[in-house]
Formats: structure tokens, sequence, C-alpha cells
């Protein structure tokens, strides 16, 4: 189990950043968790779902995608409970 399996996307605070990689060709964009949750879809996903939904946004890649939260605009893994 991980941080991913455990959370929901509509648990956490909208404003939490996201860096979505794509695992092909290296492109990255940031999302925001409250921009994701107002697709709809997605609000009740767990973060590992939300990552194997999301796809590369270059047409000609489509790749897989991996999500990273940023905090203060670096890579973090997040983890729950702990002070």
């Amino acid at each position: 189990m991980s941080w991913r399996t455990e959370t929901m996307l509509r648990d956490l605070d909208p404003d939490t950043e996201f860096e979505v990689s794509c695992r092909m060709c290296g492109k990255h964009r940031y999302e925001w968790a409250g921009d994701l949750v107002k697709l709809g879809r997605l609000g009740g996903f767990y973060i590992d779902q939300v990552q194997r939904d999301l796809r590369c946004f270059d047409r000609k890649c489509d790749g897989p995608v991996r999500i990273c939260v940023m905090h203060d605009k670096l890579e973090e893994g997040f983890v729950a409970g702990m002070p």
C-alpha cells in the first residue's frame, strides 16, 4: 500500500499541485487537484487510478504518466499522518 492507493483526489486540498510527467516522451505539465476534481469523473478516484486515467498531453505520444505531489516547487512523496 502507498499514499497513491489510500488517498482520494477529492480528499486533497484543491490547491495541491501535481507534476504530471510522461513515462514515454518525458514531457511534463502541472495540474491542480481542484481542476482535476472539476472534471467530474476523477473526483472519486484514488491517486493511482487518476494516474492510470491521465495520458500525455502530446497527441503524438499519448503515453502513460507519473504523478508527483509538488511542495514549494519541489517534488516529494506524500506521507499521511507524519508530523
